[in-house]
């Protein structure tokens, strides 16, 4: 690690001398580079599935975080709260609760379904990142 960079310290810290977890930005660590970013939702009910493409050209797979609601088995509502994809919930090896990803050389698919016998639908956000930093 280089001793070249920018240093900015927690107020009340000398930024020489402080340790990393008192740093608000180190710039001698690697940072990932943002190609994009975006969000959007998926509508989703009992039995089937819906996704997203995102098209980013980059020729390679790049490293991606998506992170959106999911559907919560145990009472059969939206969790309001943001997971991070994917997400996998089952439950007695029937029902489950699948929220994912895969990224291609082209593109980024974010997919969401659930099972779980009843006629729950609802419409799920989400968000992601994709960085110019392979997978």
């Amino acid at each position: 690690m280089s001793d070249i960079g920018i240093k900015i310290s927690q107020e009340g810290q000398d930024a020489n001398t402080a340790g990393v977890n008192k740093l608000l930005l180190d710039t001698t660590y690697p940072l990932l580079k943002i190609k994009g970013s975006g969000s959007g939702t998926l509508s989703v009910s009992d039995g089937s599935s819906d996704s997203d493409t995102v098209t980013h050209s980059l020729g390679y797979i790049p490293r991606v975080f998506v992170y959106g609601q999911t559907y919560q088995l145990n009472g059969g509502t939206k969790d309001s709260r943001y997971a991070m994809y994917p997400y996998l919930e089952t439950l007695s090896q029937v029902y489950y609760s699948n929220f994912t990803f895969r990224a291609t050389t082209t593109q980024l698919i974010i997919e969401g379904d659930f099972v779980d016998g009843t006629s729950n639908s609802d419409t799920f956000s989400y968000f992601y990142y994709i960085f110019y930093d392979e997978a």
